[in-house]
């Protein structure tokens, strides 16, 4: 071989390994392939198509016999009917109509209530309560309306929110009131914890300007409030509703629930058992309650007839309420006369020891003269001269007429003024009177006032001594029992 040829085939050896090793470092290049022109055709990571397979559409076309547009109009027109007020027509119960007392005073009037309202009573949800009577208390839910009120009652308004309302009759009587606030008071606490605040309102004073009262009680400026009954018809009214007011059991035999009467007005609370279900029917109200040990079977079923039975009453009737035992509302209790609005308290008989022999006779005349003698009185007058009288009320003094004098009540404070001549000019005994069951403020007020009489009567020339004298229930001084010795009475109470 040549030279020449050799160096040739040495040259394109190396060529060859350079194009080699220049293949090896370079990527590889994926092929280009004619895929279809789909969305659902995936590439492997090598470059290669994946099988692939087009779902088909279905299409479906609307059905010619059925307009959207008419089952929209039929739909609406359906809920405007569920919305609609349903009006029954006046209809008492049979038990009421046999009674001289017409439906309309016991409180039946047509019932306008949605169809689709909650059965249930819960929080939140306004409510007008009625107080009225006078020897008997009745308190009961009336419809809430401007109609139910009167003129001889008391109402409480629970609106729902952080406020409830008393409203006061003109000629609603002392004893209607006083149940109203007790009433309102342990609403209040008992059944909100005292979160809500307490607006007295009576009428014809302070009513009519209050907007958030009349907000719920819709009134025209026409309207007048009706007449109350007299007592006589009141008492009449109370005795027909608490006769027909029945406390229910119910009852399950072979799976059909049966309510059983058990008892009438007066109630007990000593006829609810822990293992039963009762419903409780005031005519107006009705109140489901069941024990602790009762079971979820019977709970249903008494439901199911507190249900029923509201559905049965052609006129007004509240929200069922449920009642939680321990944890029952106030109007619930007031149904039962030893039902207290606080924890009952047992009262324990305790045998007694006591020997049958005869007790020793006791000399009084002993134990009189046993007694410490009174100092003497250090008023040299007989309590002869008239006297001048005030009654605290709210920080101030009302002066009495003196045809009450000597009538003191032991939950006020009152101011005596008494003049007596001395040593040729005139001496003054202040007392100020504190009962028993005075408040505080009334105790403070009258101690103030003394003192202001007291200044006043400084600057008199002719008053030569003046002393206050503080004096309290059942430890008067002598003198002041001279100066009241025709007429000295002290009621009980607030006057």
């Amino acid at each position: 071989m040549r030279l020449f040829d050799k160096i040739e085939e040495v040259a394109s050896s190396r060529k060859r390994r350079k194009q080699v090793q220049e293949i090896a470092s370079s990527p590889h290049k994926i092929p280009k392939l004619a895929l279809p022109n789909t969305s659902s055709v995936q590439i492997s990571p090598r470059g290669t198509p994946m099988r692939f397979r087009v779902r088909p559409r279905l299409h479906r076309t609307p059905s010619l016999d059925v307009n959207p547009i008419k089952v929209r109009q039929q739909m609406e027109e359906k809920a405007r009917n569920i919305k609609r007020e349903i009006t029954v027509v006046k209809k008492p119960p049979v038990g009421l109509r046999n009674l001289a007392i017409s439906p309309e005073q016991l409180g039946f009037v047509a019932r306008k209530q949605e169809a689709v309202e909650d059965e249930f009573y819960r929080k939140g949800l306004p409510r007008l309560v009625q107080v009225k009577g006078r020897r008997r208390i009745l308190v009961r839910q009336v419809p809430l309306d401007f109609g139910m009120l009167n003129d001889t009652d008391v109402f409480i308004l629970d609106t729902g929110g952080e406020i409830l309302y008393q409203w006061n009759g003109r000629k609603a009587n002392r004893i209607v009131r006083g149940k109203g606030l007790d009433f309102v008071k342990n609403l209040k606490d008992k059944d909100f914890g005292g979160t809500k605040t307490i607006k007295v309102l009576d009428h014809g004073k302070n009513d009519y300007p209050e907007p958030g009262f009349w907000k719920f009680i819709k009134r025209n400026p026409e309207d007048e409030v009706a007449k109350g009954e007299d007592e006589e018809m009141g008492n009449e009214l109370i005795s027909s509703i608490l006769a027909m007011t029945v406390l229910y059991k119910v009852n399950e035999i072979e799976e059909v629930f049966i309510p059983e009467k058990i008892a009438t007005h007066p109630f007990t609370k000593s006829l609810l058992k822990e293992d039963c279900c009762y419903i409780l029917d005031t005519i107006n109200e009705i109140f489901l309650w069941c024990g602790k040990k009762s079971t979820p079977k019977l709970r249903r079923g008494a439901t199911s007839l507190a249900k029923d039975l509201k559905a049965e009453r052609k006129t007004w009737t509240a929200h069922i309420v449920r009642e939680l035992p321990e944890s029952e509302t106030l109007l619930f209790r007031e149904r039962f006369m030893d039902w207290g609005y606080g924890p009952t308290i047992a009262v324990q008989q305790i045998a007694s020891n006591t020997s049958s022999a005869p007790s020793p006779k006791i000399d009084i005349k002993k134990l009189i003269s046993n007694l410490p003698k009174l100092a003497p009185d250090p008023v040299a007058d007989d309590g002869k001269q008239d006297p001048k009288i005030w009654r605290i009320e709210e920080f101030a003094k009302i002066e009495m007429k003196p045809e009450n004098y000597g009538e003191f009540f032991s939950g006020e404070s009152y101011i005596v003024l008494y003049k007596y001549p001395w040593k040729n000019k005139f001496a003054a005994q202040i007392y100020f009177w504190q009962g028993r069951n005075s408040s505080t403020t009334d105790k403070g007020t009258a101690a103030l006032i003394t003192r202001d009489i007291n200044t006043a009567l400084q600057n008199d020339g002719r008053i030569a001594s003046i002393k206050d004298v503080r004096t309290l229930q059942n430890l008067e001084t002598p003198h002041f029992m001279k100066v009241f010795s025709e007429f000295y009475v002290i009621h009980q109470g607030k006057e």
